[in-house]
């Protein structure tokens, strides 16, 4: 985390504990708003070492959290969020969305029995490319090249890095991140290619980390309050294609989940929380009710475009999802600072 994120992080936490961020939440009148949640991978222990950190939180970090939002909060379906837009429906203070992209096997194996404890509802978005070739996220593929690696000299995009130091490692592998974001399925697994020859990695008995469409079947039939939803095919940056392409990408994804489970899916999540208003009009086009986004402060309110809705990325720290949940987030951290994240 940069220094200036991390004194942010610091200074928000602060008010939280002092008890000021509380007690300026209880005074504000509610703006109706929400906060929806990101999820990734709820890992265990045994597979930490496969997923990326960026990616996921514990078991026991999370089932701490639905604690917390089940003690103090007002949890609501992605439904009954959408139908309160609609309808302008004064949603009470501190209501929450949870949704889980990627569509992690741990979704099912972890989240679900905590959620399902707790009696609280969710949205799971799953990519239909990966869950038929049975592939972990590229973000977790990349990660496990770098963790096995046997060699430590990187070249990329003319650069080499020598992947022993930090500063080598960490500026590598950002690399790979990015160039790796910024590709379609066939350009990822060329740059897979070269990223496996050069570091040679060793990776011990690779677990399944992805759903399969029984698992997806299993979820809807036993978790009732967990909807699945859509997040493309193949992971791809919408924005990064023509229309007729991106069309082309839900379409399909669509056409998979309704063969595979018996229905259309309903809601949809942007890859990276990418978009724009192309990609807005070809997802209405695909039969979706609506469309999730990516932006670090923002809570969804009446005026809230259903094509891209903010969502808030979850961080392992329960103590921060306290700071978000406060109701003084991101208006004092505004206030005070300037800003509320970054």
């Amino acid at each position: 985390m940069p220094l200036k994120r991390r004194f942010l992080c610091y200074m928000q936490r602060t008010l939280y504990l002092s008890g000021i961020a509380s007690l300026y939440g209880s005074l504000s009148r509610g703006d109706g708003s929400a906060a929806i949640l990101m999820y990734h991978s709820v890992v265990d222990e045994s597979l930490e070492g496969f997923v990326d950190p960026d990616n996921s939180v514990k078991v026991e970090q999370f089932r701490k959290q639905m604690a917390y939002l089940k003690k103090r909060c007002n949890v609501i379906s992605l439904e009954a969020l959408l139908h309160a837009i609609e309808n302008k429906t004064p949603l009470p203070k501190r209501t929450v969305v949870l949704t889980f992209d990627d569509g992690y096997r741990d979704n099912l194996t972890h989240a679900a029995p905590i959620l399902k404890e707790y009696d609280l509802p969710a949205t799971i978005f799953v990519c239909t490319g990966y869950i038929e070739r049975q592939e972990s996220q590229w973000i977790d593929d990349v990660y496990s090249i770098f963790s096995f690696r046997t060699r430590h000299q990187l070249n990329l995009s003319g650069e080499t890095f020598d992947l022993t130091t930090k500063d080598g490692m960490d500026s590598g592998y950002n690399l790979a991140k990015k160039l790796l974001m910024d590709s379609d399925y066939a350009g990822r697994s060329a740059l897979f290619e070269a990223l496996g020859e050069q570091l040679e990695p060793d990776i011990p008995n690779r677990p399944r980390l992805t759903l399969n469409w029984d698992e997806v079947r299993r979820l809807r039939s036993l978790y009732p309050l967990i909807e699945v939803g859509l997040h493309t095919r193949d992971h791809t940056n919408l924005t990064g294609l023509d229309k007729a392409n991106a069309e082309a990408e839900l379409l399909q994804c669509q056409k998979d989940f309704e063969a595979s489970t018996g229905s259309r899916a309903r809601f949809l999540s942007y890859p990276y929380g990418l978009h724009n208003m192309d990609v807005q009009r070809v997802s209405k086009n695909c039969g979706l009710k609506a469309a999730l986004a990516v932006y670090p402060v923002d809570l969804v309110t009446h005026h809230s475009n259903p094509w891209a809705l903010p969502r808030v990325t979850a961080m392992p720290s329960l103590i921060d999802l306290k700071v978000w949940m406060s109701g003084a987030f991101p208006a004092l951290s505004i206030k005070l600072f300037g800003r509320a994240y970054g």
